[in-house]
């Protein structure tokens, strides 16, 4: 880390939801007319021979993962393209290169090493695929070698590390690639048959290809295991178990009139019109390009082979044109809830609802109690299981009903879409076994004998006992609800809590945290402050905030959220406000001149300052320093006094101490 630091006022939130249509997409069963005749539309090209010197590749390789920006400390991008090149030269084979998927540049580069020596298998990746539960890349070559491929800046391993993973004896090549994150299975293909494993190399299952197919790419997409050939543009939809056809949707066909190379599905890119994409690399003319696929096809559920999953019926009140990208679900409140499902008037009880496999029956109806889902309001909706007693804490892990009052009161009062705010509701739900540990990977570890998993956990236990019992009410469920648990201790760390980011899945886990002593009722589960701070702070993961907002830098005095470390818990800031960032505050530069006058920024620009605190540590210390900012009143007498805006120290080259606190590698997420 660099003694100067330049540290940007973080995004302006005031609640940003426009991501929450990024973080939460949907699902359906039968395709409507709309999403079949533009199944297989072009969305973009990238054009990797304006992007990638010759000189640095002289041969277009086959490989194309998708991975999220912040990942390589990029976290402006929220996605990124990886691919690389074929050389008899490993400086060059061995070269990922990440792509912004808008412009089609280079962000960024790693190259590949076993040893100290640049290495990629035979003349370079094959077949490269993003493994975001495990904080790796799996690459694979023509000769068959597999291996994990370390690109994070969230691990402590060297970016470009590989380590072997081990595969079954008849793998003996790679023209398919790609990884199940529900079954924890690598599935790899020798171009005629197709053969499933564990991480351990222990074979699950093996298929022939399709009649006709030789294989050229691979991607699981809940029970589908999509296929595309070296031949014809047609991708292929099997059963990801059997390799026997799937009953919707046998075929989807590309607008590309070139072989399709590596197959990979990104719900970000263009999540803000609701439709997802493959991206696919065309060797012949060196590009990678994206083609349409129905919104919340990258997120079907484990087993799900439905081609379109809770589509909206066709027609102007539940679908738009938007440029030209034609018939997509309308999301009117921008909540990533589409119209269909927060429209009452489309059922004859009145209530809003998902149809998650397009049968004309509702499977969810989209309500809390006496609170329903609205297409003009925003909604957030959250269930929460918690562990319950245990030997070894007899309280349990019971939310605290007034610090979710409290941030359901925070939300209502953001500053979006006035004066409306945004709706958050609450379903605590369960009481769940105890146990001391809860593993969430790649935040934590994989869990130990006796410890929790949270993907098991939820696929036991979301929904109530009576949603559990319909199939498709879970199914629609999980692209309406955020899921939260309660829970001890996470395996391997002290974090307060782990996040998806974006997404939908949460950690609280605040046993360390709180009154130590064994008879207060809030004896390892946190304070009320401290369990709304957390909830809030990984709910704002879920929606794509960041510690530093739109960045990873943590402890930014110029960055008043709960998301800042300095702000979630009452640890500096007794009365802090439960809030996300309300303006975008001046980048603070040590290099610049730091001003003691201008601070942070003056009152009449930033009024909400007025009253507010800010932390901040002394030169060449970790000390932590509190600053009122603009005039602290007193509410009784009236009387105001000055407060004064922080800046680092009188001298402009100090020290800016930002905590480093812990930074962990979620599938998409972080604590």
């Amino acid at each position: 880390m660099s003694s100067a630091r330049v540290l940007r006022g973080g995004v302006v939130i005031g609640f940003l939801l426009g991501l929450v249509v990024a973080a939460l997409t949907p699902e359906v069963g039968m395709a409507t007319n709309a999403d079949d005749s533009h199944a297989g539309e072009l969305l973009g090209t990238v054009f990797l021979s304006s992007a990638i010197p010759v000189a640095n590749c002289p041969t277009p390789g086959t490989s194309l993962a998708v991975v999220q920006g912040s990942k390589v400390d990029f976290p402006q991008y929220p996605l990124l393209l990886v691919t690389s090149c074929f050389s008899t030269k490993a400086s060059q084979s061995s070269i990922l290169y990440f792509l912004n998927p808008a412009t089609g540049t280079v962000v960024k580069t790693i190259s590949t090493f076993k040893g100290s020596k640049a290495y990629a298998p035979g003349t370079g990746w094959t077949e490269l695929v993003h493994a975001p539960d495990q904080g790796v890349l799996l690459g694979c070559g023509s000769n068959g070698e597999l291996y994990k491929i370390d690109y994070s800046v969230f691990t402590s391993t060297a970016d470009g590390t590989l380590v072997a993973v081990p595969r079954p004896a008849a793998a003996t090549s790679c023209s398919g690639l790609t990884w199940d994150a529900n079954a924890k299975l690598v599935y790899q293909s020798t171009g005629s048959a197709i053969y499933s494993f564990g991480m351990n190399g222990t074979l699950a299952g093996s298929f022939p290809a399709p009649a006709g197919c030789t294989v050229s790419g691979l991607s699981v997409l809940g029970g589908v295991l999509m296929v595309a050939c070296d031949g014809p543009a047609a991708v292929r939809r099997l059963d990801k178990t059997t390799g026997a056809p799937v009953a919707d949707h046998q075929t989807v066909t590309f607008l590309s009139s070139s072989p399709l190379s590596d197959i990979e599905c990104d719900p970000v890119t263009f999540a803000n019109v609701n439709v997802d994409a493959v991206w696919v690399k065309i060797v012949t003319t060196n590009v990678l390009q994206a083609f349409r696929l129905p919104g919340g096809t990258c997120g079907l559920p484990p087993t799900t082979t439905v081609f379109a999953p809770a589509a909206c019926p066709d027609g102007a009140t539940y679908r738009r044109t938007v440029g030209t990208i034609s018939d997509v679900p309308r999301d009117t409140d921008g909540d990533g809830l589409w119209d269909c499902w927060e429209d009452p008037a489309r059922w004859p009880d009145n209530l809003p609802g998902i149809d998650f496999d397009g049968d004309g029956v509702r499977d969810l109806v989209l309500c809390i109690g006496t609170e329903c889902a609205d297409p003009n309001i925003k909604d957030i909706f959250v269930e929460i299981d918690y562990m319950g007693p245990g030997t070894t804490h007899t309280q349990g892990h019971l939310p605290d009903p007034v610090a979710l009052d409290n941030v359901r009161a925070a939300f209502a009062d953001a500053p979006v879409d006035l004066p409306s705010g945004i709706r958050l509701h609450f379903l605590v739900n369960d009481a769940i076994p105890h146990s001391d540990l809860l593993a969430l990977q790649p935040c934590t570890g994989p869990p130990g004998t006796g410890d929790a998993d949270f993907d098991q956990i939820k696929t036991t236990w979301f929904g109530t006992a009576a949603e559990r019992a319909n199939p498709k009410t879970i199914l629609a469920k999980r692209y309406a609800f955020r899921y939260m648990v309660f829970g001890h201790n996470l395996v391997g760390v002290a974090n307060s809590g782990c996040s998806e980011i974006p997404g939908d899945d949460s950690a609280i886990t605040l046993a360390g945290f709180g009154p130590t002593a064994p008879t207060d009722p809030y004896y390892q589960r946190g304070s009320t402050d401290q369990q709304a701070g957390t909830v809030m702070h990984e709910l704002g993961h879920n929606l794509g905030l960041r510690h530093g907002g739109g960045d990873n830098i943590n402890c930014k005095p110029n960055y008043l959220s709960v998301m800042n470390y300095s702000r979630q818990l009452p640890d500096f800031l007794t009365n802090r406000p439960l809030d996300y960032s309300r303006g975008l505050l001046p980048t603070l530069s040590e290099t610049s001149g730091l001003s003691e006058t201008l601070g942070i920024g003056t009152l009449s620009s930033f009024p909400f300052l007025n009253g507010d605190k800010t932390v901040y540590s002394a030169a060449n210390t970790l000390t932590m320093l509190v600053r009122p900012l603009g005039s602290v009143c007193d509410p009784v007498t009236g009387t105001c006094v000055p407060g004064r805006c922080w800046s680092a120290t009188r001298t402009p080259t100090s020290t800016v101490r930002v905590s480093s606190g812990s930074s962990f590698s979620m599938r998409n997420g972080t604590g």
